[in-house]
């Protein structure tokens, strides 16, 4: 989860004083919720096995970013809602044993990035 908080904190950081606190409040709040869940690996899983989310995953990121400076709450809401329901999604696929989606391999006892 390092990355994705590192990314948008830094995003908080150099863009403070342009975007409103209860941005800032609702993009923490939304990378708490995500963190509950994270599997470290799935960003790079993500990025390897699915490249479609793997650009919508930036896309939503920088749509993110542009809502934020626009101080575009509700736009920002949907937005946030979007990213964390497609890392959930990405979560629970990495989490999946091999199969169709799967991403443990538990015959080798390690992960298949």
């Amino acid at each position: 989860m390092g990355y994705l908080a590192r990314a948008l904190r830094l995003i908080t950081e150099t863009h403070k004083e342009d975007i409103p606190i209860n941005s800032c409040f609702l993009i923490d709040q939304t990378l708490q919720e995500i963190n509950r869940e994270w599997k470290p690996g799935t960003l790079e899983w993500m990025r390897r096995r699915r490249p479609d989310d793997w650009a919508r995953l930036i896309e939503l990121e920088r749509q993110i970013n542009g809502e934020a400076l626009q101080k575009n709450k509700e736009e920002l809401t949907k937005r946030l809602t979007e990213y964390k329901t497609l890392i959930g999604e990405m979560v629970k696929a990495f989490k999946t044993p091999t199969g169709e989606t799967g991403s443990l391999n538990f015959d080798k006892g390690s992960q298949d990035l």
